[in-house]
């Protein structure tokens, strides 16, 4: 994860590019990918491929409320294995 600031979009948000995957995404989506990626990187002990951050980009495109379930459903499965 190489996050960049990459200024104000057409719609008055700030943007970041992922330098690594050539992705850009607004403040709020760069706030819970980036929260998405430091908390499986530490619950799995390495660093996520491209391809799992691509899909982390993805999910983190979505309401708080569907982050939040797949952050949870990651955290209960980590305690059962």
């Amino acid at each position: 994860m190489n996050l960049k600031h990459q200024g104000i979009n057409s719609r008055g948000r700030r943007e970041w590019l992922d330098t690594d995957l050539n992705q850009v995404m607004e403040e709020w989506q760069k706030e819970h990918y980036e929260t998405c990626v430091t908390e499986l990187e530490k619950m799995l002990g390495r660093k996520l491929s491209k391809t799992e951050l691509q899909h982390i980009l993805w999910l983190s495109g979505f309401d708080e409320s569907t982050i939040d379930t797949f952050r949870g459903l990651f955290r209960d499965l980590k305690e059962v294995l």
